[in-house]
């Protein structure tokens, strides 16, 4: 968001210096004033033409205009080519020959006896070249901007999440700190920083921090962790000898986000391809797969007993079609706006397999903490799971903030080989990004046989890939649910953005045949109900 800001307010710089050189030309015929068009879409300005003067003063409070024609931001944060600038010299001086860089052990390290490792998926230096000299950013990948198919699928996908992931780093250059004395405390570091820097930058436990001294060459940097934030210092761990050492020297601040999500992003992408399930993510209406499989439902759907008497008929059918999934690896789709009950659905299917389908597990996954919250509360609530069948996986960050009914069946994620009971209950919930983790517990590609995604237009396609990844090598039951009217995951990179990141996977799909209206299926309000329910009653579970 920071980096689109910057473009429009650069974009407006430009036209404005166009406008006023423009206006000074026919001022020598007497006009002091031009009419522009109307305001166009892309934030171009319209109305009059005003003098200097004027749009220096209604401006102001975005920016400035040096006289030496130079930007100058007014609302706190640096120009984009002042972060560029920072981030070119901050690499050169850590990564120069005769520098030197003091690690630390990062936030909650991986167990060393799991083979598992992700792939580094480093961004490459054509993307860095391509976003800071402004090129196109074909020059890096001349395919970002064709439309999506089986062939350039995986390859694209990577190329917008690698500029997604350079245009963040970039924006992480608005919050370095310069020249700044740490102060001890206990067993950390603490550092003071403006309340309303840490309000902007979404500083989480576990980002990484680099201090390098403003003047000492050549450079000796020292890496730390953000053990805890409060509302005005964050508390950092560094090498030991960092700590013992420290004497009040001041020191540049930088902050680096963790680059596990990207990585876990790109993994996923590599199993779903890995796998060749293209009617996953290319479906068509021709069936190649065997419905016989032990997690599919055969039963009536006429004598079916619901847990949730008060769901209406569209709900009913959403559980049907999730249960019976024919039309699998194409994912079922549940649609609807707000108070149409999806929730409540997806908990009566997770209720129904559970006790229909002996041998499933399933994988429950969200966009936000507070949904998986809910819809782990309502599973035990129901009396139909309990405790010994439910995990409710959180991260780090969250484990304090969740609910306090859950917190005897909530886990922060651990690879410990002697701890890992939770990983083989019936139901894990948990979110899209926590998800990630799991991959390195999977010596059984069949372990998940049902991937359910609630809220999944406020994932993107990469993200909801995190979790469908888990159940790709079995082909398992894929569910989407979600509201199509809803706002869109937000992209830093305006490149990812327009190519495709920010578009939800669900919507996507909703384009190809087989989840399109027809006058055949009236009856179900004009979609199969092999592939797509839509709730298009307000559901009141109250009455």
């Amino acid at each position: 968001m920071l980096l689109l800001i910057d473009v429009v307010v650069e974009t407006v710089l430009s036209k404005i210096r166009e406008r006023l050189n423009e206006g000074c030309r026919k001022s020598n015929d007497g006009h002091s004033k031009q009419t522009m068009g109307k305001t166009q879409a892309n934030g171009a300005v319209g109305g009059q033409l005003e003098d200097e003067s004027d749009i220096e003063q209604k401006y102001a409070k975005f920016f400035q205009i040096n006289t030496d024609g130079l930007v100058k931001r007014n609302d706190g944060w640096r120009t984009r080519s002042d972060m560029i600038n920072r981030d070119k010299e901050l690499t050169q001086l850590i990564y120069a020959e005769d520098a030197t860089m003091v690690r630390c052990q990062p936030l909650g390290s991986r167990n060393k006896h799991n083979g598992f490792r992700l792939p580094k998926y480093d961004v490459p230096k054509a993307v860095i070249n391509a976003l800071y000299e402004d090129k196109k950013p074909e020059t890096a990948y001349p395919y970002i901007s064709k439309p999506l198919d089986p062939q350039i699928y995986d390859h694209k996908f990577h190329y917008l999440l690698y500029f997604e992931e350079a245009a963040m780093y970039l924006s992480m250059r608005n919050f370095d700190l310069d020249r700044r004395r740490l102060n001890k405390c206990g067993d950390f570091m603490s550092l003071e920083i403006p309340r309303e820097v840490l309000t902007r930058s979404a500083l989480i436990k576990g980002n990484r921090v680099l201090l390098t001294h403003p003047t000492k060459r050549p450079i000796v940097s020292f890496e730390g962790f953000i053990h805890k934030i409060e509302q005005n210092y964050i508390l950092m761990r560094f090498h030991e000898k960092f700590h013992e050492m420290y004497d009040g020297t001041e020191y540049n601040v930088s902050f680096h986000f963790g680059r596990t999500n990207f990585r876990q992003c790109h993994y996923a992408i590599d199993q779903v391809f890995s796998h060749a399930c293209y009617e996953l993510l290319f479906p068509s209406e021709k069936r190649n797969l065997s419905s016989k499989e032990k997690y599919l439902w055969k039963g009536n759907a006429k004598k079916m007993k619901y847990f949730n008497i008060d769901l209406n008929r569209t709900q009913k059918n959403a559980v049907i079609g999730v249960l019976r999934s024919s039309q699998r690896p194409s994912p079922y789709i549940i649609v609807g706006p707000p108070a149409t009950g999806k929730t409540t659905t997806v908990v009566e299917s997770i209720l129904q397999i559970v006790v229909k389908l002996r041998k499933s597990r399933i994988l429950v996954c969200t966009n936000s903490n507070i949904l998986a919250d809910e819809i782990a509360l309502k599973l035990l609530e129901s009396r139909i799971i309990y405790e010994d069948k439910l995990t409710r996986l959180v991260s780090v960050n969250y484990a304090r903030n969740v609910n306090e009914n859950l917190k005897s069946v909530s886990v922060i994620f651990t690879d410990d080989p002697h701890d890992n009971d939770w990983f083989y209950r019936k139901v894990i919930v948990t979110t899209c990004n926590n998800a990630g983790n799991l991959y390195c517990m999977l010596k059984n590609s069949m372990h998940f046989t049902h991937c359910i995604i609630d809220d999944s237009t406020k994932t993107s396609e990469p993200e909801a890939l995190v979790a469908i990844g888990l159940v790709a090598a079995a082909c398992g039951v894929v569910v989407l649910t979600g509201d199509p009217s809803q706002i869109r995951p937000n992209c830093e990179s305006p490149i990812s953005r327009y190519n495709g990141l920010s578009d939800p996977l669900m919507l996507r799909l909703m384009q190809y045949t087989p989840y399109l209206t027809s006058e055949k299926f009236k009856k179900f309000g004009g979609y199969n109900p092999y592939y797509i329910t839509k709730l298009d009653v307000a559901y009141d579970g109250e009455k």
